[in-house]
């Protein structure tokens, strides 16, 4: 698709007789931004992933977060990788077809689960905030793990169902079982993931507002509210579109699907490397010594909880040790709690 409106926009500006150099420019030129945005991604996630590794003591909050980075280095990756080929494919070097699509499904896969971690990293902050000491003391000790590794096998079925489903001509041509594969992944997409997010950064909006009343609004679930604004304002118009052109309820131009491609591209290496700069940025105080201000600023961040700790004191003690407490004890948590939720 991008090869033929380049050749048709060049034929148009008359610029034929050198069309390659004008394509490669071209190319050169729209994924240039789109490298050095990678090149900065690949190097904040690379230190996440580095510091939830060997830097911190794991905790719920992390190993969601520590598999939202080895995702989203993939998908820089990819992408990296993707338009470096597309380039000399421009330059006439000769490219199998069957290598750009293997890196266009991993990215899929990645693109996928970094929507639905997003969500569930979401949900599980909201159903702190709602019911704290339901949280506390009934969520299964290795629930992350779990959730996490059924994301990655739903957004493996989902990528092989977007891209095994049908062919392109009979995309193209709207077959019944294409159109009933596309309505399905957006009603998954729009009317499940993207709601059950939007829902729970609204509560989470709420609980920091809140919060922000008695003391510094609570790092980890502003980090939160700054990756999902992130990725819905990068990550659904070029969904939007594409469903949209699929239903050819719009039609592009062949320059304008051109653009669209990069486009969708960048937006998506701007969501993918946003992360690591969102956690530092929330987590740094001018009181961090320059010497371990990366440090120190993601461990504020990610501390397991510090807000709702101090809130209600002793809801490490209720999960730890509830045989310790007294029925008094146990009364006055239950009123602190109510407090929270």
């Amino acid at each position: 698709m991008a090869d033929t409106s380049v050749q048709s926009f060049n034929q148009t500006m008359g610029v034929s007789a050198n069309q390659t150099t004008f394509d490669f420019s071209l190319r050169l030129a729209l994924s240039l931004p789109s490298q050095i945005v990678c090149l900065l991604g690949l190097a904040g996630n690379g230190v996440v992933f580095w510091f939830l590794c060997f830097g911190m003591k794991r905790n719920p909050v992390t190993v969601y977060v520590l598999n939202l980075a080895v995702v989203d280095f993939s998908v820089l990756l990819c992408i990296s990788a993707e338009l470096l080929l597309v380039l000399f494919k421009a330059s006439k070097i000769a490219i199998p077809l069957s290598l750009l699509q293997t890196l266009r499904f991993f990215f899929t896969i990645g693109y996928n689960n970094s929507l639905y971690l997003l969500t569930a990293i979401s949900v599980e902050r909201c159903l702190s905030v709602v019911f704290p000491l339901w949280y506390k003391c009934h969520r299964p000790k290795h629930q992350s793990s779990v959730v996490c590794g059924l994301l990655w096998v739903i957004a493996i079925v989902v990528t092989i169902l977007e891209f095994f489903s049908c062919t392109a001509e009979e995309a193209q041509r709207l077959a019944p079982h294409c159109m009933a594969v596309m309505v399905f992944l957006s009603c998954l997409a729009f009317g499940v993931v993207y709601m059950l997010m939007v829902v729970s950064s609204v509560v989470l909006v709420v609980q920091v507002r809140r919060c922000s009343q008695k003391r510094q609004p609570m790092r980890l679930y502003r980090a939160i509210l700054f990756n999902v604004l992130v990725f819905l304002v990068t990550s659904c118009p070029t969904r939007l579109i594409g469903v949209l052109r699929f239903f050819q309820i719009i039609e592009l131009n062949r320059f304008a699907s051109f653009l669209i491609y990069y486009g969708h591209h960048f937006s998506t290496t701007i969501n993918s490397s946003a992360n690591p700069y969102i956690y530092f940025l929330v987590g740094w105080t001018q009181t961090i010594k320059s010497r371990g201000a990366l440090k120190g600023a993601l461990h504020r961040v990610f501390k397991a909880d510090p807000e709702m700790s101090s809130q209600s004191g002793t809801f490490t003690s209720i999960v730890s040790r509830p045989g310790e407490l007294s029925t008094g004890e146990i009364g006055q948590h239950s009123n602190n709690n109510a407090v929270l939720g």
